[in-house]
């Protein structure tokens, strides 16, 4: 069998690696070429829907403790042609490949959102009136923009990792006044795109979801 995983420092190299355990037990690793012209986020950024992305860890491989003993050890990257996660890699290999490879137990799938590609202008010296959307209607003032929208929801509805983090660089539940999204740029300043990604996490189905978000913007 094989075992395509690699370390964090091996998935900051140039070329990523592939374990191959052997019958006999040995296994050895063979480096497998990855460019950034084949990483996703990356043909994203070139193609101009922004720069978001999904990367998947996998905690299950044992290491060896200072005393020796086996234990688990910690995340090993799991390329994308192996987690299967990310929609534009799925819809660009063959279906002979179309099972995930990763521990469903001992692994962390992180979502990085692009929040700033895509972002509705707000309308400058006014107070937004919010209004009410269908259930996946894009709304009028947005972070994410139609297309993140809909990779975003197939990505979740395709992860099987164990825990599932998604990261914004905007914060979530803070509320500043004034209620300007040019003095202040938060989510709740776009609370129909917020709800949205609410809902959009809590209806995937996905496995302790996780939101991480970075400071609030003022200018």
């Amino acid at each position: 069998t094989q075992d395509r995983e690699c370390s964090l420092q091996e998935a900051n190299e140039k070329d990523s690696c592939r374990s191959t355990e052997h019958e006999d037990g040995s296994s050895h690793h063979e480096k497998k070429g990855r460019s950034k012209f084949s990483d996703p986020m990356y043909q994203r950024s070139l193609d101009g829907k922004g720069v978001y992305g999904v990367q998947l860890f996998d905690f299950s491989r044992k290491i060896k403790a200072n005393d020796g003993e086996s234990v688990l050890g910690g995340g090993h990257w799991v390329p994308e042609s192996d987690a299967m996660i990310d929609p534009d890699v799925i819809d660009r290999i063959s279906t002979n490949h179309s099972l995930a490879n990763y521990s469903t137990t001992h692994s962390v799938a992180v979502f990085a959102l692009d929040v700033r590609s895509n972002k509705t202008p707000w309308p400058k010296g006014k107070q937004h009136v919010h209004s009410s959307r269908g259930s996946m209607e894009v709304p009028a003032l947005d972070f994410l923009g139609a297309e993140q929208w809909k990779w975003f929801q197939s990505a979740l509805a395709n992860s099987h990792a164990r825990v599932n983090i998604i990261v914004s660089g905007l914060q979530m539940h803070s509320d500043r006044f004034p209620n300007d999204g040019n003095v202040v740029e938060e989510w709740s300043k776009f609370p129909e795109a917020r709800d949205m990604l609410y809902d959009m996490i809590l209806n995937s189905g996905v496995k302790s979801p996780l939101l991480i978000s970075g400071d609030v913007h003022m200018s």
